[in-house]
């Protein structure tokens, strides 16, 4: 079985005299989300905001699916405007998120402190 995971977005906050073009550029990500979704490409999408300004997006499904993701030109475009209407952007997919993945890691990384003779 494939490994679970999630592409986590962040952002600083909104650029200044940009925001107009933020919550269109946010709308048009928010869409691109709900279609992957409803194709079945990805589990679930949750959108974070704090009252500073910074956000989080995290995307959940199966690990080779989200790296397809990230390597498509629709992913691309939506982290480029992003990137151009906020600060700080940053993307990241991280293993995790059900206890079978998360027991595979750690045993892993068991695997090599052991190996390394760090245990």
């Amino acid at each position: 079985m494939a490994r679970t995971g999630a592409i986590v977005i962040r952002w600083d906050r909104v650029a200044k005299g940009r925001e107009a073009m933020a919550l269109e550029a946010f709308g048009q990500a928010l869409g691109y989300f709900e279609e992957l979704a409803k194709e079945g490409r990805i589990v679930a999408h949750r959108e974070y905001f704090a009252s500073n300004g910074e956000g989080m997006m995290v995307v959940e499904g199966l690990l080779p699916e989200l790296y397809r993701i990230v390597q498509e030109d629709d992913h691309i475009r939506n982290m480029t405007r992003g990137g151009a209407v906020t600060e700080g952007l940053t993307m990241q997919v991280m293993a995790g998120g059900s206890d079978q993945t998360v027991q595979e890691l750690i045993g892993i990384t068991t695997g090599v402190e052991a190996e390394l003779g760090l245990l």
